[in-house]
């Protein structure tokens, strides 16, 4: 009251002097912040034009006072850190006293590009903030950061720079980035807080990151549900991998149902319930489940727990227990074969069995008996037994031969196979792309010799297929000391194409007067044929024409059963 008794005092006892002398008006009015708090020492400048006319400062309680002659004025009002604050005002009489209260702004404004963002755990954010500075004073900014326990922040120049101070020139601004790196177990809301401090005066900025739970790729199981039956011991690969900068210590742990037992073991079958693993490796390892006996049908389930500090993942794997049986699966390399006529090929078909229970496996093969045969290697025969364990894979050969008189075209060849409880198949295409076949003439095969002379006669051989072959012809069987030579031995026939063989027989000087047998051998490309050469030695004499065509006649039938028997017993043996 006292104060205010004063302050109308003086109102009174300026308005009098101005009415008296008519010289000075007192002023009076009041400076605060934007929040309303008054500001001390802040400058108040009185202009007209260019010239000063008067200058007082603000009290503690930001209040001012001056004694002004009638006139138009400008008023200044400043302090460092502040934006300055022009006023007009007209000195009067009748205006004279409060002329009001004026709000200073703030010259240094913070702004950042985003104060709500989302995230998820283990993220390096980068928001950029902006200090404006709306004075006519460089101004030098401090800042301080504060985040929750784990978070890393930092202020970073355009240049990378990490700093907690900056200049800020007037009328400019400054672009910083907020860099803010969220721990791998960080919560689910965070909040950064960013002040800025200047010139006793200061600027909050709060930022507030929504964090999400990353899925972490720490552990990759390869089947997420299995099958399996009493007494089965089931193997899953799983990998165990750290995604993170610094070095993990990984527990491990398996957890299966009362009763079985599982276990998670490292490449050489030991073990395993830590693992250390440096920053961004991996491990593979193995999940071990045995399903106990007796166990009853149904599901069941096995959890794989790993944790670290930072990361924890658990996986669980679904094991369907079933009755026993099997499941039989052929599988094929190829779709189909290329062939020509009298040529073979081998193909491996593997037999799965993918059941619960070991079982004896029937496999048979079938293909067109006209132009194809087939037969499994291991047996010689179209059809064969196998014995499979579960999970077991069997490679089994079979032959497909295609006969020499097979018409160019394709063919299907069916494989069957049959289990206890279940029965598969698979089909392969057999593409004939020409036939081979070969004639070898029969005629003029005898000669007549004296001992110690030689002799010849051509042998006709020709190709009666739709594919080049090369001929070979070569000795099979001579008596001994007989010379038998064969030219050219080796022919190129195309299709339609006949040449000859020439054969001479040199007879030794002591051979005795008989008839004697030269086997001779011709195999075209896999197809082979087998004539007799009939030698008949006398010493000087030319037999009768009759005579001799009797010879003849009884060779030839020697000659074809001589070929049906050998034959039969397999391919003859070249002798050169």
């Amino acid at each position: 009251m006292r104060r205010l008794g004063l302050v109308l005092l003086a109102v009174m006892v300026a308005a009098a002097l101005s009415e008296v002398q008519g010289q000075v008006i007192l002023f009076f009015g009041r400076v605060v912040d934007e929040g309303g708090r008054p500001i001390a020492q802040a400058q108040v400048a009185v202009l007209q034009g260019d010239l000063l006319v008067l200058a007082v400062e603000t009290g503690a309680d930001g209040r001012f006072q001056m004694m002004l002659p009638r006139g138009r004025y400008v008023l200044r009002i400043y302090k460092f850190g502040y934006q300055p604050l022009y006023v007009s005002f007209e000195a009067a009489p009748e205006r004279g006293g409060d002329i009001g209260t004026f709000s200073l702004r703030s010259a240094i404004t913070v702004v950042a590009d985003a104060l709500r963002i989302s995230a998820l755990q283990g993220d390096e954010v980068r928001v950029r903030v902006r200090v404006i500075n709306s004075g006519t004073d460089f101004i030098p900014v401090r800042f301080e950061l504060r985040a929750p326990t784990g978070w890393e922040c930092k202020l970073l120049t355009p240049e990378g720079l990490a700093v907690s101070e900056v200049s800020v020139p007037p009328g400019s601004q400054r672009n910083l980035t907020l860099q803010v790196s969220i721990p791998v177990n960080a919560a689910a809301a965070g909040e950064v807080e960013v002040t800025a401090s200047w010139a006793g005066l200061s600027q909050r900025v709060n930022l507030t990151f929504m964090v999400g739970e990353r899925r972490w790729d720490v552990l990759t199981i390869a089947y997420e549900s299995v099958s399996g039956f009493p007494g089965a011991l089931i193997r899953i690969p799983l990998t165990l991998r750290n995604p993170l900068q610094q070095e993990q210590a990984f527990s491990v742990v398996a957890s299966a149902p009362p009763g079985w037992i599982s276990a998670v073991v490292d490449p050489r079958g030991v073990t395993v319930s830590r693992v250390i693993l440096q920053p961004l490796t991996s491990a593979n390892l193995t999940l071990m489940i045995y399903v106990p006996q007796p166990t009853t049908v149904g599901t069941y389930f096995v959890d794989v727990i790993v944790a670290s500090d930072l990361l924890k993942i658990s996986k669980r794997v679904a094991v369907s227990v079933e009755s026993s049986h099997d499941i039989i699966e052929l599988a094929l390399p190829v779709r189909q074969v290329e062939l020509t006529g009298a040529s073979s090929r081998s193909v491996t078909v593997t037999v799965r069995n993918l059941g619960n229970a070991p079982t004896q496996v029937t496999l048979s093969a079938a293909c067109q008996p006209a132009a194809l045969r087939c037969y499994f290697q291991a047996s010689g025969k179209g059809n064969l037994s196998l014995y499979v364990l579960p999970s077991e894979e069997k490679p089994v050969s079979i032959i497909i031969e295609a006969l020499p008189a097979a018409t160019p075209g394709q063919y299907l060849v069916r494989i069957s196979a049959v289990g206890s409880a279940s029965a598969a198949s698979a089909e392969l295409v057999a593409a004939v792309s020409g036939s081979k076949s070969m004639r070898v003439g029969t005629e003029r095969l005898a000669v007549s010799l004296a001992p110690g002379s030689a002799g010849s006669t051509q042998v006709s051989v020709a190709n009666t297929g739709s594919i080049p072959i090369e001929v070979t012809a070569y000795v099979i069987e001579a008596p001994q000391g007989f010379l038998v030579t064969l030219a050219p031995s080796t022919l190129q026939l195309l299709p339609g194409e006949e040449k000859k063989l020439m054969v001479t027989v040199k007879v030794p000087e002591n051979a005795t007067d008989g008839v004697y047998n030269v086997a001779i051998g011709v195999e075209g490309d896999g197809i082979r044929e087998y004539r007799v050469l009939v030698v008949e030695v006398k010493g000087g004499t030319e037999l009768g024409y009759y005579a001799f065509a009797a010879i003849l006649t009884a060779l030839s039938f020697v000659s074809v059963l001589y070929g049906q028997r050998r034959g039969r017993s397999g391919v003859w043996s070249r002798r050169s």
